[in-house]
Order: structure tokens, then C-alpha cells, then sequence
């Protein structure tokens, strides 16, 4: 069901819905509270900072949204103490050719840029801090203002966190070209900060700055639909006692949250209206 309700709206999409003619995808962790039981806690155990006894399972979740229509591709679960780097690689397959994936400095792993480039697909992150804070500016080549061009290298061992198989992680590329963009901007306080974003997208003729910094912003665009998803729709938490029954809650929270952008989806292209204009409690009202 899951699959043609996210088929219907794929097929769907506008050309008007893509950017320069590219499906965009963003990808981000959350996670769900579950009944204290043994079989959840065995699962999904509570935080560490709770007391035992005092504090309820955490199932993690990691999700790929396609922003071409603000549907979700699909989750994956996982123990909420786990690295949200660790999981994506598993989301992979919700990612096809010509597709940009759009993610927070957590994702931004050579092992996933790699398997990006494999796939013929390109990522738009925001610099890891262990890049960043060694980030010399004067390295690489400059291809226009605050832009420039850097070899990335394969890291000698597979890091710790990786899962991929030891015959695919040396199979992956030696090196990777990718293209750094600083962007200044103003945080919540008001203090002058500057966000060095990542991306393969590296024809600076064909993909402008502008065009990126803009497209990084819709990044933000995951974090509502999350909030769409847990708060309007009520999955914060789960009233089940299993792993099992969590998994289907998840499954029919996720076919009922696609189904609602399909009616959203239809509007929008009967009405000529962009679907970002469109609120999704306010659907789900009418």
C-alpha cells in the first residue's frame, strides 16, 4: 500500500516541482517514545541520562522526504543511540539517479558522498565539523566567490561507524572532487556566523552559488514535515508493547501522511498553486 501510494505521487510531480530539472530529496533523524516494556527496552532502550525505571523506550528513526512532493520515501529504525551517518547509507535506496540528497553536517561522510556519486546522485551538506574545523580556505582552486574546489581522499580505514562490507568500502573511489560554498548569515542572537556547505554538484556555470545557498535552505523543509508527521498526526509516541507493533504503527502513519500529500499534491495541480504555499494541518482540517 505504502509503495503505490508514494508511486501515485511520483508520478505525479510537476516539472515546476523540480529544481533545474532535479528531483530533490532530504534525509534527517528523529525518534518515538514506546511503552515501557522488556521487549520495547530490549529493542530500543530508554536515553541513558534516565534513571531505569524512570524513563520509556526510544525507537530512532531515519527518514529520506522527497521534497518534489513532500511525501516520504521511506524509514528506517534503529537504536536512538546510534549515529544518524551510521543509518543513511541504508536509506540509499530511496535515492535514484539525477536525484540531489540535502542533509545537516551529520550525514556529511565520504562514504556517503561516494556511494551518492555511485549511483549517479549528488548530495548538498552542510561542511562535518571535523572538516571544518581544520578548513583551510586557501586549499583547492578558486572557482568564483567564496567557492572553490577541493579533493576530498579516502580515508586510510574504514571509520568505525561504517557498516558497509570491507570489500565494498575499498572498492569505493580514492579520491573525490567536491565544491565548498561559504555562505554568511545571521543566527538567532543576531551574531554574524558564516555555513561552509559540501556539495558534488560542481559545474559552477551550470549550478550558481545563488541557486545552492537557496536550495540548502529548503533543508529546513524535512524538520516541518517531521513536526507534520509527530504532532498533527500524533506520533510522538506509541501506545504498543512491541517492536513489531511499532513497526506497523510507523508503516500506517506513513501511508496515511502520503495519502494526505496526494490530496495535497491534487489540489495543488488543479489550482495551479505551489505546494509549499500549502499547509498541511490545514488539509487535514478540511
Amino acid at each position: 500500500a505504502f509503495d503505490q501510494v508514494t508511486a501515485s505521487l511520483d508520478r505525479s510531480v510537476r516539472p515546476s516541482d523540480l529544481w533545474l530539472g532535479h528531483p530533490v530529496k532530504a534525509i534527517d533523524g528523529s525518534s518515538v517514545k514506546l511503552l515501557d516494556t522488556p521487549e520495547n527496552q530490549a529493542a530500543y532502550p530508554q536515553p541513558c541520562t534516565q534513571k531505569p525505571g524512570c524513563g520509556f523506550p526510544q525507537m530512532g528513526i531515519v527518514g529520506v522526504l522527497n521534497l518534489s512532493h513532500g511525501g516520504w520515501e521511506g524509514f528506517e529504525t534503529c537504536d536512538q543511540r546510534e549515529h544518524d551517518s551510521t543509518i543513511a547509507p541504508r536509506l540509499l535506496k530511496h535515492v535514484r539517479a539525477g536525484d540531489v540528497l540535502l542533509a545537516d553536517r551529520a550525514f556529511c561522510t565520504y562514504e556517503l558522498f561516494a556511494r551518492l556519486a555511485e549511483k549517479g546522485a549528488h548530495g548538498v551538506m552542510r561542511l562535518h565539523q571535523k572538516r571544518h574545523g581544520v578548513l583551510d580556505w586557501r586549499r583547492g582552486r578558486k572557482i568564483g566567490m567564496n567557492q572553490r574546489l577541493v579533493i576530498w581522499r579516502k580515508p586510510r580505514q574504514q571509520p568505525a561507524g561504517s557498516r558497509l562490507h570491507p570489500e565494498l568500502w575499498a572498492a569505493l573511489p580514492g579520491q573525490l572532487q567536491v565544491r565548498y560554498i561559504k555562505h554568511p548569515y545571521q543566527d538567532r542572537t543576531g551574531q554574524k556566523r558564516t555555513l561552509v556547505f559540501a556539495t558534488t554538484l560542481v559545474d559552477a556555470a551550470a549550478y550558481p552559488a545563488a541557486d545552492l545557498c537557496a536550495l540548502y535552505a529548503r533543508r529546513w523543509e524535512i524538520e516541518v514535515k517531521l513536526r507534520d508527521i509527530k504532532s498533527t498526526l500524533g506520533m510522538e509516541a506509541f501506545a504498543v508493547k512491541s517492536p513489531a507493533m511499532a513497526h506497523k504503527t510507523l508503516w500506517m502513519m506513513l501511508i496515511a501522511y502520503n495519502l494526505i500529500r496526494g490530496v495535497m499534491q491534487q489540489t495543488a495541480i488543479l489550482s495551479g498553486t505551489a505546494l509549499v504555499e500549502m499547509s498541511f494541518k490545514g488539509v487535514l482540517d478540511t
